[in-house]
C-alpha cells in the first residue's frame, strides 16, 4: 500500500519530469491516434469487435506494425489465420505493396519479387512474434504471452480473436467473459498493451447495414466492462450490388479516458488498412 505523498512523487517523476518514459503506441491512423490521446497505452486491453470481412484483423495488424516500427517487441496470436499469413500480409504493409500479390506469387514481376522480398527481410529484423495454435486454452495463451514477456519484453499482445480461445464456462458468453477478464489482468500486471479480437454476428436482411453498438458486445460477455476502449469497424454495404460503399468508420463505443464518437476511415482493400477518409 502507497500513500498519497508517496504517489504524489511517483505521479511527478512519470508524468512531469520523465513523460517520455509513458509513449503511445500509435494505431497508423492520425485521427484515430488524436482521439484517443495518442494511441494505446501499456496496461490497456482494447477490444475490437465487428462481424467478419469489418477490419478487425486490418485494424489489429496496423497497431502491431506501427509498434514493432517503434522498435515495441509484439506478439500476435492467430487463430484463425496461420502464422504465416498474418506474417505475409504485414510484409505487404510494410513495403505498400498489393496484398493480393501473395496469393498468386507466381505471378509476380521481377520489381514486385524484390519489393516483396525488401518487406519480408525489414519484418525479420523487426521484434514481432506470431502464434497460431487453433483452439487453445486461455491458460496456454496466457503462459504463452508471459514467456514471451519475459524472453522478448513484449508490449503489445494481440489475439485474433475472442471466441476461439477456449476458455471455461458452459456457454459462450461466460467463456468471452473468462478471457476478456483473464487478458486485462494480464495487461495490467505485466504492462502490456493488449488488443482483443471480437467476432460480432454477421448482419443480415434489412439489419444488414445497421451501425454497430455496444450492445453487439453484451451479446458476447462481458467485453465491454474489461475493455479500456472499445472499437467498432462499420463498413455498410450498397444494397442493390452488395459492395462496400466505402463510406467506413471507426467507431469508439467505450475510452476510460476520453469521449465516445466515429472517425471516418476506408479499408483500402488493395494493401489491407485503414485510410482516414
Amino acid at each position: 500500500m502507497f500513500g498519497a505523498e508517496d504517489m504524489a512523487t511517483d505521479a511527478e517523476y512519470r508524468l512531469l519530469d520523465n513523460p517520455e518514459d509513458v509513449p503511445a503506441i500509435p494505431t497508423g491512423i492520425p485521427a484515430l491516434d488524436e482521439f484517443t490521446g495518442g494511441g494505446m497505452r501499456l496496461g490497456e486491453l482494447w477490444v475490437i469487435g465487428a462481424a467478419p470481412s469489418r477490419g478487425k484483423t486490418t485494424l489489429a495488424r496496423q497497431i502491431v506494425k506501427h509498434a514493432v516500427q517503434m522498435g515495441l517487441p509484439a506478439y500476435v496470436h492467430s487463430g484463425e489465420m496461420t502464422k504465416e499469413s498474418w506474417f505475409d500480409v504485414t510484409a505487404c504493409l510494410l513495403e505498400e505493396m498489393p496484398a493480393w500479390k501473395i496469393r498468386e506469387p507466381r505471378l509476380m514481376t521481377p520489381c514486385e519479387r524484390e519489393q516483396l522480398r525488401a518487406g519480408l527481410r525489414k519484418l525479420s529484423a523487426l521484434p514481432l512474434s506470431i502464434s497460431d495454435a487453433g483452439g487453445i486454452h486461455l491458460d496456454r495463451l496466457i503462459w504463452n504471452a508471459t514467456r514471451e514477456k519475459r524472453k522478448r519484453g513484449i508490449k503489445v499482445f494481440a489475439i485474433d480473436y475472442a471466441q476461439i480461445i477456449n476458455a471455461p464456462g458452459r456457454e459462450d458468453r461466460q467463456r468471452v467473459t473468462a478471457v476478456a477478464q483473464r487478458l486485462r489482468l494480464f495487461a495490467k500486471d505485466e504492462d502490456v498493451a493488449v488488443i482483443l479480437l471480437s467476432q460480432s454476428p454477421r448482419p443480415e436482411g434489412r439489419g444488414i447495414n445497421t451501425r454497430p453498438t455496444m450492445f453487439s458486445l453484451k451479446e458476447s460477455g462481458a467485453l465491454e466492462e474489461a475493455a479500456h476502449t472499445v472499437i467498432l469497424p462499420f463498413r455498410p454495404l450498397d444494397l442493390d450490388s452488395g459492395v462496400f460503399t466505402g463510406k467506413d468508420e471507426l467507431i469508439i463505443g467505450k475510452q476510460r479516458w476520453g469521449g465516445i464518437g466515429s472517425i471516418p476511415v476506408v479499408l483500402n482493400g488493395k494493401y489491407l488498412r485503414f485510410d482516414e477518409r
